[in-house]
């Protein structure tokens, strides 16, 4: 496909005036920014001038997008309702601002057949400029040793109340020098408010209290709060409860219960003995000759719903790149036969 040039500006300015008001933000990066921080593997086969955006969601979405979309009766069958209606409103903005352009969108849950993501969002974030990833390598002599710490993405004016939602990469769109890389506003500057931070997220993510590592002009409504709070299958009711989901039924019900798990075969938290953030990456009980992508230790030990041990050599994770695609804990309960359900 031949290349051409676009003002990247002109494109962002489309999506934004499209989605902004739904609660959605729009960051231009070029493919090379990010296939230059990762290694070969997990890079995107485009040219390095390729324009990509990186699409974020920020408090306002749940009002002003996803209740909505349940109002009008888009939501349909099983699968995660907030994932349906970011697919709908990023698709419907693709299609009306760039009808004539081939765009690939890729969403933040979307694996490859290999069972990577199709892309690291927290890293796209990060060199697009849109919010520092703060890791364990941003700490000087920090104080964990050979404990993995996972990092998390903190916005500059949301702090952690936003998440990373769609990359689109628009194909054979190539963008010049206009488009200079400036790195994410350092929002945590300091070692020790960088500790608070990646400890408050690993190990106390359910309190919310990681998110307002800086203080933010908006936070998650208390609603809002409700819905991520509770597990994917208790969901529906609230939304049922609050009026907002008309036809979910019992059946449909079941059938939630049955893709978050509970049964034989089902990788399960206990307490004691592993994070609940490692879970996620749980995509496979496969053996593997490469020791160095398969948990192991006492305190990585997980297992499956009927109490029987996983070994870690049965394990496939991808924790040595990022921790996850998505801004908040993830639910105790995964699949191994597919990827985890993360509670946003």
């Amino acid at each position: 496909m031949a290349s051409h040039m676009v003002n990247y500006e002109s494109v962002t300015s489309l999506l934004n005036d499209s989605t902004s008001h739904l609660g959605f933000e729009s960051y231009a990066l070029k493919i090379g920014w990010y296939n230059g921080v990762l290694p070969a593997a997990l890079r995107l086969p485009r040219h390095e001038d390729t324009l990509a955006v990186v699409v974020l969601s920020t408090p306002g979405m749940f009002e002003r997008a996803f209740l909505p979309f349940l109002e009008q009766g888009c939501c349909q069958g099983v699968s995660d309702p907030i994932d349906q209606c970011v697919k709908h409103t990023i698709g419907s903005a693709v299609s009306q601002c760039f009808a004539e352009q081939k765009v690939e969108v890729s969403y933040d849950y979307e694996m490859l057949p290999s069972r990577k993501p199709k892309f690291l969002a927290q890293t796209a974030a990060h060199v697009a400029g849109a919010a520092y990833y703060y890791q364990q390598a941003d700490v000087t002599d920090h104080p964990w040793g050979t404990k993995k710490k996972f990092g998390v993405c903190i916005h500059p004016r949301f702090g952690g109340w936003f998440a990373i939602r769609a990359l689109l990469v628009f194909e054979g769109v190539r963008v010049g020098r206009e488009l200079v890389q400036s790195g994410p506003p350092d929002c945590v500057p300091s070692r020790d408010a960088r500790i608070q931070l990646l400890e408050d997220f690993n190990l106390r993510w359910q309190d919310w209290s990681y998110r307002d590592v800086v203080a933010p002009v908006q936070r998650y409504s208390q609603r809002q709060m409700d819905y991520f709070s509770a597990r994917p299958a208790q969901r529906p009711a609230l939304l049922v409860g609050w009026g907002f989901l008309q036809n979910y039924t019992e059946e449909e019900e079941e059938e939630e219960e049955e893709e978050e798990g509970g049964g034989e075969g089902d990788v399960t938290y206990q307490p004691g003995q592993c994070g609940v953030h490692q879970l996620v990456f749980v995509v496979g009980v496969v053996p593997l000759p490469n020791k160095e992508e398969h948990w192991s230790g006492q305190e990585r030990t997980v297992r499956r719903g009927n109490g029987e041990r996983v070994d870690a050599e049965e394990m496939v994770v991808l924790d040595q790149v990022e921790f996850s695609s998505r801004d908040s804990g993830y639910d105790h309960r995964c699949d191994i036969r597919s990827p985890a359900v993360a509670l946003e």
